[in-house]
């Protein structure tokens, strides 16, 4: 599947929106644990600005989803490693 970088921006924004919405907790928390502004979240959602590779591992980390299902290149939210195939 092949995207330009405006599509991934979009669908990463979009996924992370989706994501954020499914979490018990309020986004200024979600930040907070991010060690980023309410604001700085506030723009990854809303395509105003993109994460860095360290906040966006973080991201990650914190959704539960792999880097490649939040910037696009895989509609597979989570990584399957050899060990959770057996």
């Amino acid at each position: 599947m092949s995207r330009t970088g405006e599509d991934n921006l979009d669908l990463f924004s979009r996924r992370l929106s989706e994501l954020l919405f499914q979490q018990e907790e309020q986004k200024k928390e979600i930040a907070h644990k991010l060690d980023i502004t309410y604001r700085q979240l506030h723009r990854y959602e809303s395509g105003q600005s993109k994460p860095d590779y360290d906040r966006l591992l973080k991201l990650a980390d914190y959704l539960d989803v792999s880097i490649d299902y939040l910037v696009g290149r895989s509609d597979e939210p989570n990584i399957t490693t050899p060990r959770q195939r057996d």
